[in-house]
């Protein structure tokens, strides 16, 4: 079983990532930036490798699923996990922080659910799990883009699961 884990270098996706290198998953430990703590997560795990991509762009994330595929000739698993936030009152978040954080959040799932979509249709299975957040239903004060970013990630969500589950594919929201 082959999993990728985005944003898995540090924090939860580090935990999420040695959580299934621990039962026995292939997994593609993912970074932006962190290289260093993405070959330390790698090498706590048997089998890993270790890929780079800026979720916000479907070329570079196009780029690492066929990396996976060339590899291992499948991904069955899929965590999108990485996420940024911007803590600003509204009114002092700026366009550029706004768009930043949806970019990052909402737009990163949403190009590597299509980028992972046709393997795991091919296959007839997969897992998506979207990590989401609380604060993507109830809000949260000072996190406005974070917040509408995790409320369409749902929204995502629930659309990808009615698309996809014909194909064997789940695909669920953690808040």
């Amino acid at each position: 079983m082959v999993c990728l884990v985005t944003g898995s270098s540090r924090g939860l996706g580090r935990a999420i990532a040695l959580a299934f290198g621990k039962t026995g998953h292939k997994v593609v430990i993912h970074y932006k930036d962190k290289s260093r703590e993405a070959e330390d997560v790698a090498s706590q795990i048997k089998e890993s490798i270790i890929l780079k991509a800026d979720v916000r762009n479907f070329k570079e994330v196009k780029t690492l699923i066929d990396e996976i595929i060339k590899k291992w000739g499948r991904i069955d698993t899929l965590v999108n996990n990485a996420g940024i936030t911007q803590e600003a009152l509204l009114l002092k978040t700026s366009e550029e922080d706004f768009n930043n954080v949806i970019a990052t959040n909402l737009k990163g799932p949403f190009n590597f659910i299509r980028a992972v979509a046709p393997y795991m249709m091919k296959q007839k299975s997969g897992h998506i799990i979207n990590i989401s957040s609380i604060a993507g239903i109830k809000g949260k004060q000072g996190l406005s883009a974070y917040s509408a970013s995790k409320a369409g990630l749902i929204g995502l969500t629930i659309s990808t699961a009615a698309e996809l589950s014909r194909y064997n594919i789940m695909v669920n929201a953690v808040l």
